[in-house]
């Protein structure tokens, strides 16, 4: 019984969540949720878990794998996650130095809190709003000893000096991790972001194009890091229905 009150709550939530949108268009809030989205969530959360549901999500990642180009991807309950998953799959330890953006979501600068690493803040350009390369490079001349950097793609821009960084990166051995929350689909020189660094991570929650409102993906072409991926996420406990619904109606 607790459980069906939990699944109609949920419903309640999807449907005021719509109505909203629709009454205020406005209210950039409300995402990209949609009909088709509603009665996709109501069609899974009124019915019992499938003992297939590992299968469903193979499925998912393989899909999104041969969408994006990525060999492997890894699913998550949201994109901070997935980037939990990255750091962990680059086996980062307790202070350990990371270059993330100064303007970024908080939840990036959380995820390398929560690993203990130490955080170095980087300042961004303003054409893309990405990394810049000068102050990486600033960055790097009072901290050598720096093991990963995150490059932001935002906006589904590329960052502007994305090459510049990767094959700095690729000189002095240093881990990329792309940031591509804001850019599912982005392309540079002819294949989509995530695939030029060691891994990536992306994010599908309720504001972003690629919307399952809540959710995250971490990819990578190399084995040995999607082994530690997968890893991560027998680690990871499934999220119940009420952290679901708390998560997707923040807002």
């Amino acid at each position: 019984m607790s459980k069906l009150r939990t699944s109609v709550g949920i419903i309640k939530s999807l449907w005021f969540y719509l109505i909203g949108k629709k009454i205020n268009q406005t209210n950039l809030s409300f995402g990209t949720v949609d009909w088709d989205d509603i009665k996709i969530a109501i069609k899974f959360l009124l019915r019992p878990i499938p003992k297939s549901s590992l299968q469903i999500i193979q499925t998912y990642e393989n899909a999104f794998s041969s969408f994006n180009g990525s060999k492997f991807a890894f699913s998550f309950f949201q994109g901070r996650v997935a980037l939990n998953a990255c750091l962990y799959a680059l086996d980062l330890k307790e202070g350990d130095k990371i270059v993330i953006p100064a303007y970024t979501c908080v939840g990036v600068a959380n995820a390398c809190w929560i690993q203990k690493l130490k955080i170095e803040f980087c300042d961004i350009e303003l054409e893309t709003f990405g990394l810049s390369f000068m102050d990486f490079e600033a960055i790097l001349s009072k901290h050598p000893d720096v093991r990963a950097v995150v490059v932001q793609h935002l906006f589904g821009l590329v960052c502007r000096d994305f090459q510049q960084i990767l094959d700095y990166c690729k000189q002095k051995g240093i881990y990329v991790i792309e940031d591509c929350a804001h850019a599912t689909g982005t392309e540079f020189k002819g294949r989509k972001v995530g695939n030029f660094g060691e891994v990536a991570f992306f994010s599908s929650e309720q504001s972003k194009v690629f919307n399952t409102l809540t959710g995250g993906m971490a990819v990578t072409n190399n084995k040995q890091l999607a082994s530690k991926m997968a890893t991560f996420r027998e680690k990871c406990k499934v999220s119940s229905k009420k952290q679901v619904s708390s998560n997707c109606f923040h807002n």
